[in-house]
């Protein structure tokens, strides 16, 4: 990855960039417009970034991976102030990469981690941004399913605590792993508590189309 010649281009932005004390959903659209500003390759359209509460993903046209940088903070409107995570399910208490990289390893112990889109460290830049990568993947399947279930059949197997409810993903899951499987599955998120937040932004497909979780680190601020 060090030899990509888009992630070394990522990689001098963001060191080049002035960072405050705090970077979250509040503040990171300022470092999006320095992005257009800075890169052409971002003015092509060629990256492209989203978020959400606890992390920025840039998405690069001609790599087969897309970066992760973690947030270490939110607003607080209560306090009126940002103040720095530390809820997250992971070592740091404050990085929610790094909790789905923990994660992705206890799953692979238990046998579940093929259903969950790998995430890792692969940097930390001089003015110490952790940047991770995870394999590219479409929210949206491009596979027809043969299995029809409804939403109504698989609420039924855990009492409407059905911790994904996407009807797409889950009959595209039977179709590649079956029901026995799903529903290992399903069991294991909500016996280890990771069913909190898994709505259609955090699941998606492989290149291949099989169904996996793309943000599984939760929300626990």
């Amino acid at each position: 990855m060090q030899n990509s010649l888009s992630f070394a281009k990522l990689v001098k932005y963001i060191e080049n960039y002035p960072f405050d004390e705090f970077f979250n959903s509040g503040t990171v659209d300022d470092f999006i417009d320095y992005l257009y500003e800075n890169s052409e390759e971002y003015q092509m359209g060629e990256w492209r970034c989203t978020y959400g509460a606890t992390k920025l993903v840039i998405i690069m046209e001609k790599e087969d991976f897309v970066f992760k940088i973690p947030f270490n903070s939110e607003w607080d409107s209560w306090k009126q102030d940002y103040i720095f995570f530390c809820g997250a399910p992971a070592t740091s208490t404050w990085d929610y990469c790094e909790a789905e990289e923990e994660r992705y390893d206890f799953a692979e112990e238990y046998g579940f981690s093929k259903y969950l889109a790998k995430t890792n460290i692969v940097y930390r830049t001089k003015n110490g941004i952790r940047i991770y990568i995870q394999p590219k993947c479409s929210v949206r399947s491009k596979h027809k399913t043969t299995s029809k279930r409804s939403s109504k059949v698989f609420s039924k197997w855990f009492k409407h605590c059905l911790p994904i409810d996407d009807t797409q993903w889950l009959n595209t899951f039977i179709d590649y792993y079956g029901a026995y499987k799903l529903k290992q599955f399903l069991t294991f998120l909500l016996n280890e508590d990771w069913d909190d937040d898994l709505g259609s932004r955090n699941i998606g497909y492989t290149i291949e189309g099989k169904p996996v979780l793309i943000d599984y680190s939760s929300y626990m601020e």
